[in-house]
């Protein structure tokens, strides 16, 4: 894949998160049923691309991996939003100028987005898009050493991370119990897909129509809490810009503040997340080290409350079924 080649995927995987946005918010109740991990994820990966489209039409690979992480980074929402411009950034880290994206350097991306993924969540969970991302790395990597192209790297991936979805509800008694997938390991999957169509130029893949349904009785007892137990409060976050940043200083202050945190950058900016009670107390700390921008405080109990009646709503699916649709993911796949 050369630049505009990169572009066309990355744009193809923005488009179907976009499409699958309401599908995958309405299967989200890990860490907490907030019901947006469809929409964060979308609205990451389509700043991530108007970044990258605003690269030179001949850039390299590099430019537009590069752009697209930075756009990522600074748009990215939620847990899964910041999670998935690691992935990104994990493309971004081509060694050099390179001008084209191979089998074995889309793989060793895949690679670093999962380290860097891994990095930047401070408690993190299997069963979740981190799961998914290991699967993926770890078949991009043997599919490379067998010789195969980016093509053929991007489907392997995707099938990988179609599979660990599926198997989510293993790993996290939270979802068996609610009756639905992990919708960020699913939003991956339907991340890579969209990048493989985009990268072959095939068309939309199909509506998602049958990722159970959230049980309305299981999420009545649930309620406004994280998996843990922790109360839901706030999910707070925000960009500092300032000099001489010490991202780990800030992740060891916010930890006291509130949890699900989320700390990326360093030296002149960084991004934080986080769930707390005390929005105001996490902006105010913030404040005292630099400038802010991209501030959002979204109340979880009202977006829990929105998916409750989603939830209460009549099923497409009445069995409470778990299934995953793997549509062009590779030969063979239907």
């Amino acid at each position: 894949m050369d630049g505009p080649t990169l572009l066309r995927a990355l744009a193809g995987g923005a488009e179907a998160l976009r499409q699958q946005a309401d599908a995958l918010n309405a299967i989200n109740v890990f860490p907490i049923p907030d019901g947006d991990t469809g929409t964060n994820m979308s609205h990451t990966m389509r700043a991530g691309v108007e970044e990258a489209e605003r690269a030179p039409r001949a850039a390299s690979a590099t430019a537009v991996a590069g752009a697209a992480a930075q756009g990522a980074l600074m748009g990215a929402k939620g847990n899964s939003g910041v999670i998935l411009s690691q992935i990104i950034a994990g493309i971004a880290a081509l060694p050099g100028a390179a001008e084209e994206l191979d089998g074995a350097a889309l793989a060793a991306a895949l690679d670093r987005g999962r380290e860097a993924a891994y990095k930047v969540v401070s408690n993190p969970s299997e069963g979740t898009i981190l799961t998914a991302i290991s699967a993926a790395a770890a078949a991009a990597r043997t599919a490379a050493r067998d010789g195969a192209d980016a093509g053929e790297v991007l489907a392997v991936a995707a099938q990988a991370a179609a599979d660990a979805a599926a198997r989510s509800p293993e790993l996290l008694p939270m979802l068996k119990e609610a009756g639905v997938v992990d919708a960020g390991a699913q939003g991956l999957y339907v991340l890579l897909d969209g990048m493989l169509r985009g990268l072959r130029g095939d068309g939309a893949p199909a509506q998602l129509t049958d990722l159970g349904a959230i049980d309305a009785s299981w999420l009545a007892a649930a309620g406004r809490t994280h998996a843990d137990g922790a109360r839901s409060g706030f999910c707070t976050e925000f960009v500092i810009h300032g000099a001489a940043l010490d991202g780990d200083a800030i992740r060891a202050h916010l930890s006291t503040v509130g949890d699900s945190l989320l700390v990326v950058g360093g030296d002149g900016l960084v991004r934080a997340h986080l769930h707390t009670s005390s929005p105001e107390d996490a902006l105010a700390y913030a404040r005292s080290l630099g400038t802010l921008s991209h501030e959002k405080v979204d109340d979880m109990e009202a977006q829990f409350q929105s998916l409750a009646a989603r939830a209460h709503a009549p099923a497409t699916n009445p069995r409470n079924e778990i299934a995953i649709v793997a549509v062009g993911a590779g030969p063979g796949i239907e």
